[in-house]
């Protein structure tokens, strides 16, 4: 899940939940450039960002349409079970993971991991669904 290539600490996928993946589409296809493929999940459609051919991100449609379209970066790491417990020794709420995230279409078998600060003030947590 990740774009080919992408060093330790860089952000190497990039993920849209989209309240109209359509207008996604138009937007940055036109902005950027960006080509989608889709393909069907158990959860319903994923759409595979491709940049000059290299896969770089996803867009799914928002399973909470209350809450505004947003984008998650995905930060590549050499282990994430380490960086799981650097963060919680830092204060950081472990809300996923780590967990393997299986081989598929879209990952080449990988473990993932969220996060939230410790520091409230650059996070929000305001769910609606």
């Amino acid at each position: 899940m990740q774009a080919p290539d992408s060093p330790r600490g860089s952000l190497g996928w990039h993920e849209l939940t989209s309240n109209s993946c359509q207008d996604a589409f138009n937007f940055y296809g036109e902005v950027f450039g960006w080509t989608f493929k889709t393909m069907e999940m158990s959860h319903g459609p994923y759409h595979i960002i491709e940049n000059d051919g290299v896969d770089i991100g996803g867009i799914a449609p928002n399973p909470c349409p209350q809450q505004e379209s947003h984008w998650t970066g995905y930060v590549t790491v050499a282990n994430v079970d380490d960086v799981a417990m650097r963060a919680r020794s830092l204060g950081a709420e472990i809300l996923y993971g780590p967990k393997i995230f299986p081989k598929s279409a879209v990952s080449v078998g990988s473990k993932i991991l969220k996060v939230r600060s410790s520091q409230r003030s650059l996070t929000k947590n305001n769910s609606i669904c």
